[in-house]
């Protein structure tokens, strides 16, 4: 069997239907390609997730405001769906305006630059809206160094740094988590179709784990490891012990 992560929708299409075509079983783990020649894909409704958390990010701001869209690599599934699932719920808010759209790599450096940028265009941003939390903690950096009351926040995976930034300033945010723990289960997944169990075409992650359900900065308390740093995406699926030994201990 065969467990991978798309990086681009078409670009692994024809070398996963060569495997189908084989015999060989094919596990999608956190992202989609073109079609369905595959055994089953692990993941998040991301559709569903983003539109979620731009309604949410709306309503925080009374449904009226000026929006930054944050967005990851072009072309990969989850950046392209996210961003459309995003700017669909914006729409729903004529008031809401997105006034500047990066893309950012989902890089917390890259993302802080970008926002510095646009700070200086824009001296006036209600809110920032990223599809994946490590541009929303990029962003938030931003604002802390300029001495800046930081604006309303939404985002599609939450990192530890941004619950952690969240907790010290007290910012308002909407989060719905898409952590990598959930290879685990992609990785179960492969196991059962090789012991012949049935699978079916879509496995929800939010049927498998604690923490995978959308949050925001009234009960997000739960998910935030402060031995961990930054980098760390909760939630913790084993003992913290491990995560300090694989890299991720709070310096």
């Amino acid at each position: 069997a065969i467990v991978v992560e798309p990086l681009g929708r078409a670009a692994s299409t024809t070398v996963i239907k060569r495997a189908i075509d084989a015999g060989i079983p094919v596990v999608l783990c956190a992202n989609g390609i073109e079609g369905d020649d595959f055994t089953t894909r692990v993941d998040i409704d991301f559709y569903e997730v983003a539109y979620k958390s731009g309604i949410g990010l709306a309503e925080l701001m009374g449904g009226e405001g000026k929006v930054v869209v944050f967005n990851g690599i072009a072309g990969v599934d989850s950046t392209e769906t996210w961003q459309a699932a995003a700017l669909d719920a914006f729409a729903q808010y004529p008031g809401v305006e997105v006034i500047a759209t990066e893309y950012a790599q989902w890089n917390i450096a890259t993302a802080k630059q970008k926002m510095e940028a646009t700070m200086a265009a824009n001296p006036e941003i209600d809110g920032v809206w990223a599809g994946g939390g490590e541009m929303a903690l990029g962003a938030g950096l931003a604002f802390e160094d300029a001495g800046v009351d930081a604006p309303k926040f939404a985002m599609v995976n939450v990192p530890n740094g941004f619950l952690r930034l969240a907790q010290e300033h007290g910012y308002e945010f909407v989060g719905a988590p898409d952590p990598p723990s959930m290879a685990r289960y992609c990785l179960q997944a492969a196991v059962d179709i090789l012991q012949g169990k049935e699978v079916t075409k879509f496995i929800s992650l939010r049927t498998l784990m604690d923490g995978a359900d959308p949050y925001d900065n009234t009960d997000f308390v739960q998910w935030y490891v402060p031995e961990l740093n930054d980098d760390f995406i909760p939630p913790a699926t084993v003992g913290i012990e491990n995560y300090i030994a694989g890299g991720f201990e709070r310096k």
